[in-house]
């Protein structure tokens, strides 16, 4: 196997990964943004039967962390799921039939427009995983916005 072979598989390798990659953070960011929706629907119904109870500390607690789950699903859906361009891991035919090159200058440009590649995919993924890991980390903030918010209803 010569050098050009062994970089050729690689790359393949590699691409694949980096578009898996794509695939398995659009996954993820997909079933925390159904469980956001769900917890923020949930938490503005049970506001609502708060509020026909007259506990309104609770309502009020309740409504604003429903809020802040709804503001965590923005996010989520304007950080991690808006399409983005994902990068093939080869070119087309058409423009590799276009050049006139031997086919070691042909591998070899095709070698450097698949890194420019994965380097764009890995690229595109780290903003979707630091958005998602984002949302994430915030998820549990939602007992403290509760509370403040609870807290201010009551000593207002």
């Amino acid at each position: 196997m010569e050098k050009l072979d062994f970089f050729e598989a690689a790359a393949r390798t590699n691409a694949a990964y980096h578009i898996a990659s794509a695939e398995y953070l659009t996954k993820e960011a997909n079933a925390t943004l159904l469980l956001l929706l769900s917890g923020a629907a949930g938490a503005l119904a049970y506001a609502v039967s708060l509020y026909d109870k007259g506990i309104m500390w609770a309502a009020v607690g309740m409504a604003v962390a429903g809020l802040y789950l709804f503001a965590l699903s923005g996010v989520l859906v304007f950080g991690c799921l808006l399409l983005r361009d994902l990068y093939p891991p080869a070119n087309e035919p058409g423009i590799l039939m276009a050049v006139d090159w031997t086919l070691d200058e042909m591998r070899r440009a095709e070698l450097e427009s698949q890194q420019r590649c994965i380097e764009r995919n890995r690229l595109r993924n780290g903003l979707v995983a630091s958005w998602l890991q984002r949302v994430r980390i915030a998820i549990p903030a939602v007992s403290l916005v509760f509370i403040l918010a609870a807290g201010v209803a009551i000593y207002r």
